[in-house]
């Protein structure tokens, strides 16, 4: 039996759930309720709607930022919306910027890491046109196009770019339909690109050892630092890197031997857990679970299975997850709401010492049939963000929705305030200088670190042709730069530091550090 609260910050529905049983590396009905976690919601709609747009079909969330991809508008597009106060404000439109030509699907996967965006365009309806994916840097005021990428492959039958993930300066994107011409047709494959510089180029091409035909990895793509999860036709796969060299870890099986169910149709990981689904997986048709993995030193066990308490026919739990802060979302496209068919909603896990437990189930206070609420989803500090690409608005059917779940706020963030030593490189002589980060007010974080390094200058200028990498991470707050700038610069070399803190609530904010190597001709 669900128990509905009402009367939350913000008027956001939750549906909490009793205790019945749990039993670990087995069978688990998720019916445990735990602290709240989330009271807030946000509508976000497009400022231009349209019958089928789909606006909603992929999101993504990253402090102050939020985006939502539109992917049938024609050739697709991305809404921004930052935070500004309390309040979301719509603040840009992306599009692909090039001749629309129809089902482009431009805005069909998105991923977001501080200031960096990852947009996939995984279809072009002239099979000759490479499928591609576009990289965007915030400036402060905007985001701009950095680069755009594509694998080079052959073009038949490929998704380049369907499912895209970052972190820091690496960005893995799958292409499930790739082939790459080891004789498994459609085996798929995860393309990473690191940047050097201002430029992303390609670090490796992860395959699967065994390249099965039809495999399709890279259908669901995640990655945390050095560690890459990718998911194919019943497998999911584990890929690290050591240095820049990239191997195949641990290959993943649907624990409970259930083939045929979509087991790594949507994957998520963050350190050393692992988070794949199998959204057809359950005794009811397309109920839908969640599977949940560990790596001890270099082996991935088995912890949990989820499923829903009520385990609802066709409900497709798990069609999406997300991690973040411990803390687990998957979606439930077409659950059921208070007697709403396929209205859809978020369900929230944490573990709680022993066990994955539900924390909340939230739908949307404007629930209506068929939106599907939680057909795409992501978490981070911002919140939960998800996306019901199937609301009906203003009588346009299809035109979607995206809901932002978040806490109200008890307290303000703290700012990190923070400085570099040195701050100026001088004489430029072309050496790596260390440098220090230092966070005066330390004390309000449990950690910090840097997450991104900048500079307005290529990575290799014109007046040190054979000095490369320019900046090298050395530790939490420290790098190397090196002493450097094109003559012709007159601005000198200009080096952007992020540097992110973490408070004991999970919370995270992030200031920029400025490191000058003067013009020529000044110091």
């Amino acid at each position: 039996m669900k128990q509905q609260l009402r009367g939350l910050a913000g008027g956001a529905r939750v549906i909490l759930l009793i205790v019945v049983g749990w039993s670990l590396a087995g069978h688990f009905n998720t019916q445990a309720a735990t602290n709240l976690v989330v009271d807030t919601e946000t509508k976000l709609v497009p400022s231009v709607g349209a019958r089928e747009l789909m606006f909603g079909s992929d999101v993504a969330i990253s402090g102050a930022t939020a985006a939502v991809g539109a992917q049938q508008t024609f050739h697709g597009a991305v809404y921004i919306y930052s935070l500004v106060g309390t309040n979301w404000r719509q603040t840009q439109i992306l599009t692909a910027g090039k001749p629309a030509t129809v089902l482009d699907r431009f805005g069909a996967a998105i991923a977001l890491s501080s200031n960096v965006m990852v947009v996939g365009q995984p279809a072009q309806y002239n099979s000759g046109t490479p499928r591609e994916v576009y990289i965007y840097t915030n400036s402060g005021t905007a985001w701009l196009l950095q680069q755009t990428i594509a694998h080079g492959l052959p073009l038949e039958g490929s998704e380049f770019g369907s499912a895209i993930g970052v972190s820091g300066q690496t960005i893995a994107a799958g292409d499930p339909w790739a082939y790459t011409g080891s004789g498994a047709l459609y085996e798929g494959a995860v393309f990473v690109y690191s940047q050097i510089g201002t430029n992303w180029l390609i670090q490796a091409r992860l395959r699967a050892n065994d390249s099965p035909i039809n495999l399709r990895l890279g259908s669901s793509v995640a990655i945390d630092g050095d560690t890459v999860l990718a998911g194919a036709s019943e497998a999911a796969y584990v890929f690290v890197r050591n240095g820049t060299n990239w191997t195949q870890q641990q290959k993943l099986i649907d624990p409970i031997l259930q083939f045929g169910l979509g087991f790594g149709g949507s994957v998520a990981l963050e350190g050393n857990v692992g988070v794949v689904t199998a959204r057809k997986a359950s005794s009811n048709s397309d109920s839908g679970a969640v599977y949940i993995f560990v790596r001890t030193g270099t082996n991935w066990v088995f912890q949990q299975e989820l499923i829903l308490g009520d385990n609802e026919n066709n409900s497709l739990f798990g069609a999406t997850v997300a991690i973040h802060n411990g803390k687990i979302v998957g979606g439930v496209p077409n659950g059921s709401v208070d007697g709403i068919s396929d209205a859809g909603s978020v369900n929230i896990f944490q573990f709680n010492g022993t066990s994955w437990v539900l924390a909340q189930e939230i739908a949307a206070t404007d629930a209506a049939p068929g939106a599907a609420l939680g057909a795409s989803v992501d978490f981070g500090v911002g919140g939960i963000i998800a996306g019901a690409p199937f609301v009906i608005d203003v009588g346009r059917a299809g035109q979607g929705a995206a809901y932002i779940f978040a806490a109200a706020a008890t307290n303000p963030p703290v700012v990190p305030i923070a400085t570099a030593s040195p701050n100026i490189l001088f004489p430029p002589n072309h050496k790596m200088i260390p440098v220090r980060i230092s966070v005066s007010n330390h004390d309000s974080f449990n950690s910090c670190r840097i997450i991104s390094v900048s500079s307005n200058e290529s990575i290799i200028g014109k007046g040190s042709p054979k000095t490369s990498p320019d900046w090298i991470i050395t530790g939490d707050l420290t790098l190397l730069l090196r002493s450097e700038r094109s003559v012709k610069n007159k601005a000198g070399r200009i080096y952007r530091i992020e540097v992110a803190c973490t408070d004991s609530t999970g919370k995270t904010m992030s200031t920029t550090v400025i490191v000058t190597v003067p013009p020529h001709g000044k110091k």
